[in-house]
């Protein structure tokens, strides 16, 4: 049923329906934006990136396909800005974003833990462990990284978060 839903408002959003589009992007708004605070550890410049991932995908709505989910095809490009935006700092420069910004903070002492964590360790973490992809992928997205570097960086990270959540206990 809410295939069928998605599909109708895809159809439409190609066909040029704006209104479409923005129910597609109300449902979700939130992952990606979710995603960009989680991997970018800045709200103010998660909320930047967030928009710029909708505009890409308003430019490119015509190229989803009726049988893949909407939903993969936007975190696709998702992590692709973001990934480009760490690259670059584009964004954060024009907003003046600096690394001594503080990280957001959650009511999740988990979610805490995993904004602390540095920047390449916390990407591994969310790709892998939230967003569910494969080293390989991961490896893919992360060109200077190979497999095994990802799985070292990997264990590294859980050693962190898993530790440090000891520690408070």
């Amino acid at each position: 049923m809410q295939h069928d839903y998605f599909q109708l408002l895809i159809k439409s959003a190609q066909q040029g329906r704006k209104n479409a589009f923005v129910d597609l992007c109300e449902l979700n708004a939130k992952k990606v934006y979710t995603l960009c605070v989680r991997m970018l550890g800045n709200e103010r410049l998660a909320h930047e990136i967030s928009i710029q991932i909708f505009l890409q995908a308003w430019e490119n709505i015509k190229f989803v396909r009726a049988d893949s989910s909407f939903e993969i095809w936007l975190k696709g490009i998702a992590i692709y800005t973001i990934l480009e935006e760490i690259r670059t700092g584009n964004k954060g420069n024009e907003i003046e974003i600096s690394p001594e910004d503080p990280l957001p903070v959650s009511e999740n002492p988990i979610e805490n833990k995993i904004l602390s964590l540095p920047r390449t360790e916390r990407i591994v973490f969310i790709m892998y462990q939230i967003e569910g992809y494969t080293f390989q992928e991961i490896a893919d997205f992360l060109y200077d990284h190979s497999v095994e570097e990802i799985k070292s960086i990997l264990r590294e990270s859980r050693r962190k978060i898993t530790g440090e959540l000891k520690n408070e206990l």
